[in-house]
């Protein structure tokens, strides 16, 4: 009842036996017209139900586990399609299999997934470095003009940055106001500009050569 996530519960026939607050709130589906539905029928467009079952094959195989999990999208009331990480756990009662379903709306993560695929396409090639750094100090993005900057922080795209850098995002993403620093790179002097995009949870650091 009181989870952020959504919560199905499903019989062994794949009809919706329970479905919690989060799930009426995701989905925009009362409880008492979701349950009694087939899950698949009514909650998944077609598109995704091959998937779906693959999920619930893979559950079955792993007893009281809780991962069949994996990606794929859930059909609203409204007919919008939303994408969802989703988690099958297996219950056994008595002589019956049920299917717990936690489901996750993962909207924002591919939003997020698609600015940094744009961004990459942007700066790939910019003779400027360009980084993109997550709220914890993890580069998720960096151009091959950055690479002195990694070099000269011992870091790969994946890794996060030294202590002291990280926390000059963080004090960045938590004013959300941009600032500027000062880097020199064997020889070469570097203004770095942060500029934080609070909504996303992220940092763009923008590198400018000021030898």
């Amino acid at each position: 009842e009181a989870s952020l996530d959504a919560i199905v519960t499903l019989d062994h026939a794949g009809r919706v036996i329970e479905f919690n607050p989060a799930a009426e709130r995701a989905l925009g589906i009362d409880r008492r017209d979701a349950v009694g539905q087939v899950f698949v029928d009514r909650l998944l467009p077609e598109i995704a139900r091959p998937a779906f079952q693959r999920l619930l094959d893979r559950s079955r195989h792993r007893h009281r586990e809780p991962q069949g999990r994996g990606e794929l999208v859930v059909l609203r009331a409204d007919g919008d399609e939303i994408p969802v990480e989703i988690s099958i756990a297996p219950i056994e009662l008595e002589s019956e299999r049920f299917f717990t379903l936690y489901i996750h709306d993962i909207t924002s993560r591919k939003q997020a997934e698609r600015e940094i695929k744009s961004l990459a396409r942007f700066a790939s090639e910019s003779p400027t470095p360009i980084l993109r750094v997550t709220t914890e100090g993890l580069i998720v993005y960096a151009n091959r003009a950055s690479r002195p900057l990694l070099l000269a922080w011992g870091a790969e795209q994946g890794d996060p940055l030294p202590e002291g850098w990280g926390a000059e995002v963080a004090a960045a993403l938590e004013s959300g106001e941009p600032r500027e620093r000062e880097l020199e790179v064997a020889g070469q002097g570097y203004s770095l500009l942060f500029a934080p995009i609070r909504d996303l949870g992220y940092l763009n650091i923008y590198a400018r050569d000021i030898t």
